[in-house]
């Protein structure tokens, strides 16, 4: 007698979402760039530009602005 194979159920993948970031200085949603830091004790900061402590944002932009 032959072994019956049931049909193998498979479970949909889910569409990935993006992530939803809070600042870690002011707690509002982060949206586009952004400030990571992993400290040594693994935890992860996502901070703004703007709430960086004595970083300028015009700044970091004009020292990794692309030249043509």
């Amino acid at each position: 007698m032959e072994e019956r194979r049931w049909p193998v159920k498979r479970n949909p993948v889910p569409p990935q979402q993006e992530k939803i970031h809070l600042c870690y200085i002011c707690g509002k949603e982060i949206h586009g760039e952004h400030v990571y830091i992993e400290t040594k004790r693994k935890s992860k900061l996502h901070i703004h530009f703007g709430c960086m402590p004595g970083n300028d944002e015009e700044k970091w932009r004009r020292l990794n602005k692309h030249e043509n």
